[in-house]
């Protein structure tokens, strides 16, 4: 059974670790650098076990029961002429009479036709399907019991039943809100980066809503975290929301950026450094960064792990320090980098 999942663009290989990682076991996948898909060759017996594994899985955003797989042309013909002969038997018995469904298109791409296309054309297929069948299924598209995923990406033509019922980002413990909040997937692979054993401690300079303590609180019971913001209502929150996680943490408010921090001392610096909207300091943000990214630097025993869209600041504040790798990624349209600094 193949199951096609979207992350964020630039971490399909975490997917394809964790899963490995959760599996004990090597799993066959492919995917393209930067697409934010990965199909995923795991061997799941039923939808039903694929639903429950992936529902633990902090790596994605969204899964799909893969329907059919081929090539798909650019012209309108061609998308008409491939969905009159896509395979959907495996939609007979999750689509009845009884439930409602929907589709929900994803396109990439020079094409003749939009996304809107793309739903309308695959919608009708389907609809056409299961009338042969004897299934009178209802379409409901503000909130349908079965939705259908149809993604063109170049030639490349998937559809598949999303057995994600919200997107997978959405964290229990979020009880409260942050302005410019991670994306857990992106703090969850970040700590991955770090790669910390059990008993670390996980410090976050910049931590807002604490999004990055407590991914490491759910999967690293034995991480310790600690946690500062220069803001108190952002410590607050994160309080609140470690708690909901379960984590063993402890807060300070103060400027990540001053010699008071000097002292500190801890395994990993893993942290989301504000861009600037949210700082509340004089500090010329170029001297912002040098100052934040050395006191890291002076903190961590083992790894530094930082991700910015401020990319020159970062390089420049890092100078010459060896043991560097740097991932780009994409978020919001916007191109990110994440740099992993190896202590000696």
């Amino acid at each position: 059974m193949s199951v096609l999942v979207t992350t964020v663009p630039g971490l399909e290989d975490y997917v394809v670790m964790e899963v490995e990682e959760r599996m004990g076991t090597k799993v066959g996948h492919v995917y393209d650098r930067m697409s934010g898909r990965v199909l995923l060759e795991a061997g799941f017996p039923s939808m039903m076990t694929a639903r429950s594994f992936l529902a633990s899985m902090r790596t994605i955003e969204n899964a799909y029961y893969l329907l059919d797989r081929g090539e798909v042309g650019p012209l309108m013909e061609d998308l008409e002429g491939r969905a009159k002969s896509l395979r959907l038997e495996g939609l007979l018995g999750i689509a009845t009479s009884e439930t409602s469904v929907a589709v929900e298109a994803v396109r990439a791409g020079n094409h003749e036709y939009a996304s809107t296309d793309v739903a309308r054309v695959v919608g009708d297929a389907v609809i056409s399907f299961l009338e042969s069948r004897g299934i009178n299924a209802l379409v409901n598209l503000s909130d349908p019991d079965v939705v259908i995923g149809a993604h063109v990406l170049g030639r490349d033509f998937m559809v598949g039943v999303k057995i994600t019922r919200s997107t997978a980002r959405d964290r229990e413990y979020r009880v409260r809100g942050h302005p410019a909040s991670l994306n857990p997937v992106i703090a969850f692979s970040m700590i991955m980066m770090a790669s910390p054993d059990e008993g670390d401690t996980i410090c976050d300079l910049t931590c807002g809503g604490g999004t990055i303590p407590a991914e490491a609180a759910h999967f690293w019971r034995r991480v310790r975290s600690v946690c500062i913001d220069v803001n108190p209502d952002y410590c607050d929150a994160a309080g609140s929301n470690l708690l909901a996680a379960g984590g063993d943490f402890d807060l300070a408010v103060g400027d990540s950026t001053t010699p008071m921090l000097r002292p500190l001392s801890c395994d990993h610096v893993i942290f989301n450094p504000p861009y600037g909207i949210r700082m509340k300091t004089e500090k010329p943000i170029r001297v912002f960064y040098k100052e934040l990214i050395e006191n890291a630097l002076r903190a961590a025993r083992k790894t530094v792990v930082v991700i910015t869209g401020r990319r020159r600041l970062v390089v420049g504040a890092l100078g010459r320090e060896a043991s560097i790798s740097e991932r780009r990624i994409e978020q919001g349209g916007m191109y990110s980098s994440i740099f992993t600094i190896r202590k000696k």
